[in-house]
Protein backbone atom coordinates (compact mmCIF):
# COMPACT_ATOMS: atom_id res chain seq x y z
CA UNK A 1 0.00 0.00 0.00
CA UNK A 2 3.30 2.16 0.83
CA UNK A 3 2.83 5.24 2.75
CA UNK A 4 1.21 8.76 2.07
CA UNK A 5 4.44 10.20 0.55
CA UNK A 6 3.87 8.13 -2.05
CA UNK A 7 0.83 9.24 -2.97
CA UNK A 8 0.52 13.10 -1.80
CA UNK A 9 3.58 15.74 -1.97
CA UNK A 10 5.33 16.18 0.97
CA UNK A 11 5.74 19.71 2.55
CA UNK A 12 9.39 18.95 3.52
CA UNK A 13 9.38 19.80 7.02
CA UNK A 14 7.37 17.37 8.74
CA UNK A 15 6.18 17.84 11.99
CA UNK A 16 7.73 18.92 15.68
CA UNK A 17 5.39 16.80 17.49
CA UNK A 18 7.13 13.52 19.38
CA UNK A 19 3.95 12.38 21.25
CA UNK A 20 0.43 13.94 21.90
CA UNK A 21 -1.29 12.48 24.41
CA UNK A 22 -5.16 12.70 24.68
CA UNK A 23 -7.04 11.30 27.90
CA UNK A 24 -10.72 11.65 29.51
CA UNK A 25 -10.47 12.45 33.03
CA UNK A 26 -12.38 9.72 34.77
CA UNK A 27 -9.50 7.78 36.11
CA UNK A 28 -8.11 5.86 32.94
CA UNK A 29 -4.90 5.69 31.86
CA UNK A 30 -2.66 5.29 28.55
CA UNK A 31 1.03 3.94 27.67
CA UNK A 32 3.34 6.59 26.67
CA UNK A 33 5.67 6.52 23.35
CA UNK A 34 8.40 4.92 25.69
CA UNK A 35 6.31 2.62 28.05
CA UNK A 36 5.80 4.56 30.67
CA UNK A 37 1.56 4.80 32.06
CA UNK A 38 0.38 8.00 31.91
CA UNK A 39 -2.46 9.01 34.12
CA UNK A 40 -4.56 11.28 35.32
CA UNK A 41 -4.29 10.34 39.35
CA UNK A 42 -8.56 11.26 40.33
CA UNK A 43 -11.48 10.70 39.09
CA UNK A 44 -13.20 13.82 37.98
CA UNK A 45 -16.09 15.33 40.67
CA UNK A 46 -18.20 18.07 40.98
CA UNK A 47 -16.86 19.97 43.07
CA UNK A 48 -17.72 23.41 44.77
CA UNK A 49 -15.23 26.02 44.44
CA UNK A 50 -13.71 27.70 47.76
CA UNK A 51 -11.87 30.85 48.11
CA UNK A 52 -8.83 28.66 48.81
CA UNK A 53 -6.83 27.23 46.24
CA UNK A 54 -7.42 23.42 45.29
CA UNK A 55 -7.07 20.87 43.11
CA UNK A 56 -9.05 20.83 40.34
CA UNK A 57 -10.25 16.86 40.18
CA UNK A 58 -8.86 15.12 37.06
CA UNK A 59 -6.39 17.84 36.19
CA UNK A 60 -3.19 15.84 37.65
CA UNK A 61 -1.15 14.05 35.84
CA UNK A 62 2.18 12.40 35.72
CA UNK A 63 4.58 12.74 32.93
CA UNK A 64 7.58 12.30 31.55
CA UNK A 65 8.02 13.25 28.31
CA UNK A 66 10.24 11.54 25.31
CA UNK A 67 13.69 11.80 24.64
CA UNK A 68 14.60 15.49 22.79
CA UNK A 69 11.85 17.19 24.09
CA UNK A 70 12.09 20.72 24.23
CA UNK A 71 8.24 21.98 24.78
CA UNK A 72 5.54 20.43 26.75
CA UNK A 73 2.19 21.84 25.96
CA UNK A 74 -0.34 21.48 28.75
CA UNK A 75 -4.52 21.28 27.36
CA UNK A 76 -7.07 21.40 29.67
CA UNK A 77 -10.93 21.18 29.11
CA UNK A 78 -13.15 21.33 32.14
CA UNK A 79 -16.54 22.84 32.53
CA UNK A 80 -17.74 25.23 35.29
CA UNK A 81 -21.12 25.41 36.35
CA UNK A 82 -23.20 28.51 38.05
CA UNK A 83 -23.87 28.00 41.86
CA UNK A 84 -23.85 32.26 42.08
CA UNK A 85 -25.59 34.28 38.98
CA UNK A 86 -21.60 35.44 38.94
CA UNK A 87 -19.16 33.59 38.39
CA UNK A 88 -14.93 34.89 39.40
CA UNK A 89 -12.08 32.52 39.84
CA UNK A 90 -8.50 32.17 39.20
CA UNK A 91 -6.74 29.33 38.19
CA UNK A 92 -2.90 28.12 37.63
CA UNK A 93 -0.79 25.04 36.55
CA UNK A 94 1.57 23.74 38.93
CA UNK A 95 4.23 21.63 38.38
CA UNK A 96 5.78 19.61 41.52
CA UNK A 97 3.68 22.33 43.47
CA UNK A 98 5.78 24.77 41.95
CA UNK A 99 3.03 27.48 40.29
CA UNK A 100 4.08 28.27 36.56
CA UNK A 101 3.48 32.09 36.90
CA UNK A 102 2.86 32.49 33.29
CA UNK A 103 -0.09 30.03 33.14
CA UNK A 104 -2.17 32.12 36.15
CA UNK A 105 -5.71 32.91 34.33
CA UNK A 106 -9.14 34.48 35.77
CA UNK A 107 -12.29 34.04 34.08
CA UNK A 108 -15.33 35.95 34.61
CA UNK A 109 -19.03 34.64 33.86
CA UNK A 110 -22.67 36.26 33.87
CA UNK A 111 -24.39 33.11 33.35
CA UNK A 112 -26.21 30.42 34.92
CA UNK A 113 -25.23 28.35 32.48
CA UNK A 114 -22.36 25.59 32.37
CA UNK A 115 -19.39 27.13 30.11
CA UNK A 116 -16.08 25.08 28.74
CA UNK A 117 -13.16 26.60 29.79
CA UNK A 118 -10.20 25.65 27.95
CA UNK A 119 -6.71 26.10 29.61
CA UNK A 120 -3.28 25.70 27.91
CA UNK A 121 -0.11 26.75 28.70
CA UNK A 122 3.35 25.59 27.70
CA UNK A 123 6.49 24.56 29.08
CA UNK A 124 9.92 24.98 28.29
CA UNK A 125 12.43 21.75 28.17
CA UNK A 126 15.78 21.58 28.31
CA UNK A 127 16.21 25.44 29.43
CA UNK A 128 19.71 26.08 30.65
CA UNK A 129 19.04 27.71 33.84
CA UNK A 130 15.79 26.14 35.23
CA UNK A 131 12.70 28.26 36.89
CA UNK A 132 9.72 26.15 36.95
CA UNK A 133 8.21 29.20 38.11
CA UNK A 134 8.06 30.80 34.67
CA UNK A 135 7.78 27.87 32.85
CA UNK A 136 11.28 26.58 32.48
CA UNK A 137 12.22 23.12 32.89
CA UNK A 138 16.05 21.92 32.85
CA UNK A 139 16.56 18.59 32.81
CA UNK A 140 13.03 16.32 32.62
CA UNK A 141 13.79 12.71 32.99
CA UNK A 142 11.23 11.64 35.51
CA UNK A 143 7.27 11.87 36.13
CA UNK A 144 6.83 15.26 37.13
CA UNK A 145 3.07 16.11 38.66
CA UNK A 146 1.24 18.76 36.97
CA UNK A 147 -1.88 19.89 38.13
CA UNK A 148 -3.95 22.75 37.92
CA UNK A 149 -5.46 24.84 41.06
CA UNK A 150 -8.04 26.88 41.37
CA UNK A 151 -10.53 29.33 43.90
CA UNK A 152 -13.15 31.51 43.52
CA UNK A 153 -12.54 35.14 44.34
CA UNK A 154 -15.20 35.28 47.17
CA UNK A 155 -18.11 33.61 48.34
CA UNK A 156 -20.35 36.08 46.06
CA UNK A 157 -18.94 34.68 42.82
CA UNK A 158 -19.50 30.77 43.56
CA UNK A 159 -19.23 28.12 40.57
CA UNK A 160 -19.13 24.38 40.50
CA UNK A 161 -16.37 22.63 38.29
CA UNK A 162 -16.85 19.49 35.99
CA UNK A 163 -20.29 20.63 36.20
CA UNK A 164 -22.82 20.07 33.23
CA UNK A 165 -26.11 22.51 34.32
CA UNK A 166 -28.36 21.73 31.75
CA UNK A 167 -28.33 19.01 28.79
CA UNK A 168 -31.59 17.71 26.68
CA UNK A 169 -33.93 20.56 27.71
CA UNK A 170 -33.47 20.17 31.53
CA UNK A 171 -31.44 20.74 34.53
CA UNK A 172 -29.03 18.23 35.28
CA UNK A 173 -26.51 19.07 37.68
CA UNK A 174 -24.18 16.10 36.15
CA UNK A 175 -20.74 15.45 36.03
CA UNK A 176 -19.05 16.54 33.11
CA UNK A 177 -15.88 15.21 32.49
CA UNK A 178 -13.00 17.00 31.42
CA UNK A 179 -10.27 16.36 28.20
CA UNK A 180 -6.50 16.58 29.04
CA UNK A 181 -4.03 16.66 26.39
CA UNK A 182 -0.73 16.40 26.74
CA UNK A 183 1.77 17.08 23.42
CA UNK A 184 5.61 16.97 23.37
CA UNK A 185 7.48 19.39 20.55
CA UNK A 186 10.82 18.54 19.12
Amino acid sequence: MGNLTDHFAGGGGGSNILEKISLICDGRSVTAADGTTVYTSETATRLLSTTSFQTWTGSTLSYKPPENTKAVVYEFFGDIGHSSTNQLGSLGLYVDDVLVTSSRRAWYGTSTYSSAEPFVTTLEVGASTESVSTGKIGTWTSNKELKLKFREHSASYRFYINDLNYWNGSSTNDIKYPTLIITALS
